[in-house]
């Protein structure tokens, strides 16, 4: 039996996390996550958290999150290896791809590990497809001048053009995956969130997107939320700025990479890390200007249009 998530609910998926920790591909650290998504759920935040029951006991879960624009998002599923292979995982995913298709989102992501083949077969099922894969590269700021040739904040006047660059690609912002929509990118330049790469008046061959974005950490679990929702759920903990470089070229990789981090210091963040994918400018530049990779952060983003 699917339900919908109670209070109850939510301390049972702890303790489920809590008791299976050391199985492959379980992160511990979604107990927390669960908790702090309750209460965004509670204060009214488009979250959906889904749980099977077998005799009354809690089996499986998943929640699912409407993002910007029209993204929807699903992540946290599991099920209690004494009750898989039984179609729970695949009912889980049912319903909160249902559940995110009634909030209004026209496309929904995830995040799953590559070596998963189970899951990454159960996706595909369901009519997942691979969107990209992604690494992670972070780097602590040392303090230091930093000159960006080319580089500028574009003004809505520029909007048109920002927009033929970037409309449908497929970021990373606020931990979640979002598809640049015409109205994510407006709103991004109004916060002045993207600079691009243009020599004189010729058109833009780069761009970089980026968020300075809050942590909230919980025994050595760290999450990135939006400012909105870090009000509801507690203190941050830190800053930190994501960064999506979108450059063939690694000269225009340089330069905007060096424009993040002058955005960066204006803003006091010293973490940043930066979302690499296949076909995109050489990591020789993220090695030069001292990111190194998180090892344990390479992920198959996967994409459903519903």
């Amino acid at each position: 039996m699917i339900i919908e998530a109670d209070k109850t609910a939510i301390n049972e998926i702890f303790e489920l996390f809590t008791l299976y920790r050391d199985l492959p591909f379980v992160y511990e650290g979604d107990k927390f996550l669960y908790r702090l998504l309750w209460k965004l759920k509670i204060s009214g935040e488009p979250i959906k958290i889904f749980v099977a029951k077998n005799d009354g006991k809690i089996v499986g879960c998943v929640y699912g999150l409407k993002h910007l624009g029209a993204t929807g998002w699903l992540g946290g599923l599991f099920v209690d290896p004494h009750y898989r292979r039984r179609g729970i995982g695949k009912q889980l995913m049912k319903y909160c791809i249902n559940s995110l298709r009634d909030l209004g989102c026209s496309e929904i992501f995830l995040f799953t590990d590559p070596k998963n083949i189970p899951a990454v077969n159960l996706f595909q099922k369901l009519g997942f497809s691979l969107a990209f894969l992604r690494e992670d590269w972070s780097l602590t700021l040392q303090d230091r001048e930093f000159a960006a040739p080319h580089c500028f904040k574009p003004r809505i006047e520029d909007l048109p053009q920002v927009t033929a660059f970037l409309k449908n690609r497929i970021i990373r912002l606020f931990y979640y995956a979002v598809r640049l929509l015409p109205s994510v990118i407006r709103d991004l330049v109004k916060k002045e969130r993207i600079v691009v790469y243009k020599l004189n008046d010729e058109k833009i061959i780069g761009a970089l997107v980026f968020s300075i974005s809050k942590l909230i950490s919980v025994n050595d679990a760290s999450f990135i939320f939006r400012d909105e929702w870090i009000e509801k759920i507690g203190k941050e903990s830190g800053i930190i700025m994501e960064i999506n470089l979108i450059a063939k070229e690694d000269v225009v990789a340089e330069a905007l990479l060096l424009a993040a981090f002058r955005e960066a210091e204006v803003n006091d963040c010293r973490n940043l890390v930066c979302y690499h994918r296949k076909n995109d400018a050489s990591k020789k530049v993220l090695k030069k200007l001292g990111f190194r990779r998180v090892d344990s952060m390479v992920t198959n983003v996967m994409k459903l249009t519903v």
